[in-house]
């Protein structure tokens, strides 16, 4: 009874919530917030809420979240960039912006679809979209870039922040896909992580804050204090990902 419970909750919060206030039928999938009057569709968001599905599917065998998985999985498909900025995923359907933590957000959910489909596309999608990872890394910093903008009708690489603590997301990934090509994962990518704890064991946010919005102008000075700040929403990425 104990097991039933929690997959009953998880199975309402899914139903009450997920499905009845975010996800659109003529889209086939989940727009950002209940109020979200715009129509915004962010595809790391929906890489959660497609894996919630897929659990409910794993536990429940009910196929309507396997097919419920499947449309949203379609739908971060169709915002991954093929032409500009290879390889990577959409911040939102407004096509303006990839930003690389939000992209390797996605990639566990595209690994998931291809081990239960079998479909390549999923798996091709998620490699490509670790190569894209994998060229914003910062070789200075050991970092990854913050992503691309596009603005004036062209793209512009935006370097900071650098997440630190939130990007344990993309080592994450990183590892995710390191069944399907051994060199997306370096121990580099996790010495990174470890040797900027702090004495309390939380990890730092990230760094270059203050830098934002600056394109590549290469940061210098002292960091801000919304870098240093461990913050509890970022820190739980480093403890599931030290726990992988």
């Amino acid at each position: 009874w104990e097991t039933q419970r929690y997959v009953l909750s998880a199975k309402k919060n899914a139903e009450m919530y997920h499905l009845k206030e975010l996800y659109n039928a003529a889209q086939g999938t989940f727009k950002q917030d209940r109020w979200d009057h715009q129509e915004l569709y962010v595809p790391n968001k929906i890489a959660t809420i497609t894996e919630l599905f897929l659990g409910l599917y794993e536990v429940l065998n009910e196929k309507k979240y396997k097919q419920i998985a499947e449309k949203s999985a379609e739908c971060i498909l169709t915002l991954q960039d093929k032409e500009n900025v290879y390889g990577g995923i959409y911040q939102t359907n407004k096509k303006d912006k990839i930003i690389t933590l939000y992209t390797a957000r996605c990639i566990p959910a595209l690994v998931k679809m291809y081990k239960l489909t079998k479909k390549e596309k999923y798996i091709e999608a998620a490699l490509d979209a670790g190569q894209f990872i994998k060229s914003m890394r910062d070789t200075e910093t050991e970092l990854y870039h913050f992503g691309w903008e596009h603005k004036d009708n062209a793209w512009s690489l935006m370097k900071y922040p650098q997440f630190i603590a939130g990007g344990a997301d993309i080592i994450r990934a990183l590892l995710t896909l390191k069944e399907y090509n051994k060199s997306a994962y370096k121990e580099s990518d996790l010495s990174m992580l470890l040797k900027r704890q702090h004495s309390n064991g939380s990890f730092p946010t990230s760094y270059g804050m203050t830098a934002k919005n600056e394109g590549t102008k290469k940061y210098r000075g002292k960091p801000s204090w919304r870098d240093v700040m461990p913050v509890v929403g970022w820190n739980d990425k480093a403890i599931r990902v030290l726990t992988l």
